[in-house]
């Protein structure tokens, strides 16, 4: 929330910048059934028509076909139609992305887009607009603001998209960061996209906002759990961690704590990450604190116990009945001198970057009250 605002009062919104060139969201054409079909649409014959799955990441399909309707429920008028149009996808079906593009020739779309028709030289700042929405910010932005994206209706309004924070496009134009952006844009828009091309974008849209290492970490997890939403995505929010995914854990809460520790230059944090077998009901990492001042550093350290040794191990040395305490408790932060076991289950949702965070500032508020007692 703390990002958000900061984001809300750095920028202004999607909708104000729309205003200062000159336009404006509008809703597609409505056919409606035969007998609602009442106003006349012939000032739209001949036009391409964008159906419902004809918007790519970035483009529009290349056949579309001719609009030959005479009448129509709502057929806008001819200015809704101009290009350049910025177009955005209503409803999401294959992902967390929201489906953007710029079309650069008049088209008829439908109420499964809204668009902007934007004047021509202010083409290639919708495209980076497009571009930036086409990214995890965007995505992390809508799972915490839009009305019902998140909710498991997977759509959004035209209201959610206006209140996307934006840097100036012409001014982030001159930028690095903003022609990186264009430049991938059109690589996209010619060749279609790859996962390091996603990679890409991200990171330079995160450049484009100067969004530092946290925030970096939520907005990437925020684009993840945005794709709960889909069986994909929670299997594997539920899959088991990777040891991967477990050293990104350990670094991020190193990251929180030891921004505590820098100050005095006199310790530092290391974790170890322990080996348990893949089907095992939890995972423990436990964190020492250490004289002297290093960088912190993760590793995984092989175990040939079961996770019920490791805990009867643990409750032994640290003095607390760890296996009873987890019946009561999913999730653990036991407290030791110099140490601290964080004890969860394994699924990926529970070790994630932004978990760490979490853990980390727990952990250190746990510290200053143990301090004071």
């Amino acid at each position: 929330m703390l990002l958000l605002d900061n984001l809300r009062a750095r920028y202004d919104d999607l909708d104000t910048w729309l205003v200062s060139i000159g336009s404006t969201w509008r809703d597609g054409l409505i056919m409606g059934k035969v007998e609602r079909r009442t106003r006349s649409a012939r000032h739209l014959l001949g036009l391409e028509i964008l159906g419902k799955d004809s918007l790519e990441p970035f483009r529009v399909a290349a056949s579309l076909q001719e609009f030959v309707e005479s009448t129509a429920q709502w057929p806008r008028v001819r200015d809704t139609y101009r290009a350049p149009l910025l177009l955005v996808k209503e409803f999401l079906k294959g992902g967390a992305r929201p489906i953007a593009a710029v079309a650069d020739h008049d088209l008829v779309f439908t109420e499964a887009y809204f668009g902007a028709a934007v004047p021509l030289r202010h083409r290639d700042s919708a495209r980076l607009v497009a571009a930036i929405l086409s990214s995890a910010f965007a995505s992390w932005f809508f799972l915490m603001t839009a009305a019902e994206y998140g909710v498991w209706k997977r759509r959004l309004f035209v209201r959610d998209v206006g209140l996307l924070p934006v840097p100036d496009p012409f001014d982030a134009l001159s930028t690095s960061a903003g022609r990186k952006i264009l430049d991938l844009e059109n690589e996209f828009r010619n060749d279609g996209v790859t996962p390091s091309g996603w990679e890409a974008l991200d990171e330079a849209v995160f450049e484009l906002y100067e969004l530092d290492d946290v925030d970096r970490l939520v907005v990437s997890d925020g684009f993840e759990r945005a794709g709960w939403q889909w069986a994909e995505g929670r299997n594997k929010a539920a899959a088991p961690p990777s040891a991967d995914d477990l050293v990104a854990y350990a670094n991020a809460f190193m990251a929180g704590v030891d921004a505590w520790l820098v100050a005095a230059g006199r310790r530092h944090l290391y974790a170890e990450i322990l080996g348990l077998p893949h089907s095992a009901a939890m995972r423990v990492v436990r964190f020492v604190v250490a004289e002297g001042r290093r960088e912190p550093a993760a590793s995984v350290v092989s175990t040939d116990s079961d996770l019920t040794a490791v805990l009867e191990r643990m409750s032994e040395k640290l003095g607390v009945q760890l296996s009873s305490s987890i019946v009561g408790k999913r999730e653990l932060r036991v407290h030791g001198e110099s140490e601290v076991l964080i004890i969860k289950p394994s699924s990926r949702r529970f070790w994630s970057p932004s978990s760490a965070l979490a853990d980390a500032d727990n952990v250190v508020a746990e510290s200053f009250v143990g301090a004071q007692s």
